[in-house]
């Protein structure tokens, strides 16, 4: 599943792949000391096949982070301690930035390779809407155009502060200079 987060400074790309749709004849289990060699496998195979172009321009991503997760009714989460992952039931999450200077205007989603997989799900998140759609080999690619009702990028506004005092009391000055 591809996940595509609009947001002011930053469009993300994050990505969750079931570890058995990527698995050629793996083992049943994947241990503890070989999961950062399988975990930059998968990296580098959605690196290869998705592809994000940012108003016309096409971006070079930069790999954010990659874990096992797991996935509950709460949501997705990185695993805190590493287990050994059984093949049937692992999930890797990947997410790819891309900084912007400002909101994009437009941004595209390509996915190239669909060798086993009929379709990958893909969900575009803005600050205002979701958008859903089921990229196929037929229609590769999702495009977002961007509608904000305003620009939501934060304004930064000087607040004063005042000096901390303390107040000391008249009477105690001469106890304090003895």
């Amino acid at each position: 599943q591809s996940f595509l987060a609009i947001e002011a400074f930053e469009t993300r790309h994050e990505v969750l792949v079931r570890l058995k749709d990527t698995s050629t004849g793996s083992p049943d289990l994947v241990p503890i000391e070989a999961q950062s060699a399988v975990k930059q496998r998968v990296a580098d195979m959605i690196l290869a096949a998705a592809s994000v172009v940012i108003d016309g321009e096409a971006r070079p991503a930069l790999l954010d982070r990659m874990d096992f997760v797991t996935v509950d009714p709460r949501g997705v989460l990185p695993r805190s301690e590493p287990v050994p992952e059984p093949i049937e039931e692992a999930f890797i999450g990947v997410t790819v930035g891309y900084p912007t200077q400002q909101t994009p205007r437009a941004v595209s989603l390509t996915w190239s390779a669909f060798d086993e997989v009929s379709g990958v799900p893909a969900t575009v998140i803005d600050p205002e809407t979701t958008q859903t759609a089921l990229l196929t080999p037929a229609e590769p690619a999702l495009v977002w155009t961007n509608t904000l009702s305003e620009d939501p990028i934060p304004t930064v506004s000087a607040v004063e502060v005042e000096p901390r005092t303390f107040p000391v009391p008249v009477a105690a000055i001469p106890f304090l200079a003895l």
